[in-house]
């Protein structure tokens, strides 16, 4: 069993208004749809995510970054956008090809659009990792 550990950043300009934590990701870790789910995503190393609930070692955390529009497809359940790559599609901090890898989605993972630049679109999801703080 892998265990993620999270350096947690609580700028204190932020953090006591809007109670949102950031943290970043010291291990590979997977990333789950929800606790004892299946696992939709690989989230790299050096990862920056949003920090939510926390449930015994499972924490709530959101992606987001940009996939490049060649890996998406339509509707997936509750989402408006899904990953149509079978072996996968990058997600990357910033809208281009050489931008830091944040995670590996898995193909059918649904997603949130958040906006689009060229080629590439913002993308969000919420889901869980197995944490220790």
């Amino acid at each position: 069993m892998r265990f993620v550990f999270l350096l947690l950043a609580l700028p204190l300009a932020v953090w006591p208004v809007r109670g949102d934590a950031q943290a970043i990701v010291r291990a590979e870790a997977e990333f789950f749809v929800t606790p004892g789910g299946a696992a939709i995503a690989v989230i790299r190393p050096g990862a920056e995510l949003n920090v939510g609930a926390v449930r015994g070692a499972l924490t709530q955390v959101t992606l987001a970054g940009y996939v490049h529009a060649s890996a998406l497809g339509g509707k997936r359940d509750t989402f408006a956008l899904s990953i149509k790559a079978p072996s996968g599609a990058m997600l990357r901090t910033e809208a281009k090809s050489d931008g830091k890898a944040v995670a590996r989605l898995n193909d059918g993972m649904g997603l949130v659009r958040e906006s689009s630049a060229g080629e590439w679109t913002r993308v969000r999801r919420a889901g869980w990792i197995t944490t220790t703080l």
